[in-house]
């Protein structure tokens, strides 16, 4: 936990990666989307950063991925 002083209307989401594969070292890939509380500022990430995301990880890795979605409504589209 980190304490901060301020409104406290800022947030930081993060959505990460974690690739594994038998016999080779493992990989973290993550992005970070920061919302200030500005008026009009999406407070999320939006389901293309989270397409840009799969699309960087799979070109950066050159193999097939498997993916294992929690329950976030997003995911569920």
């Amino acid at each position: 936990m980190v304490r901060v002083r301020g409104r406290g209307a800022g947030r930081v989401n993060v959505a990460g990666v974690v690739c594994l594969r038998p016999g080779r070292r493992s990989h973290l890939f993550y992005a970070l989307h920061v919302c200030r509380g500005r008026r009009g500022e999406a407070k999320s990430f939006s389901w293309r950063q989270y397409r840009d995301l799969i699309v960087a990880v799979h070109e950066h890795l050159g193999a097939p991925l498997v993916w294992c979605w929690d329950n976030l409504n997003l995911h569920l589209v």
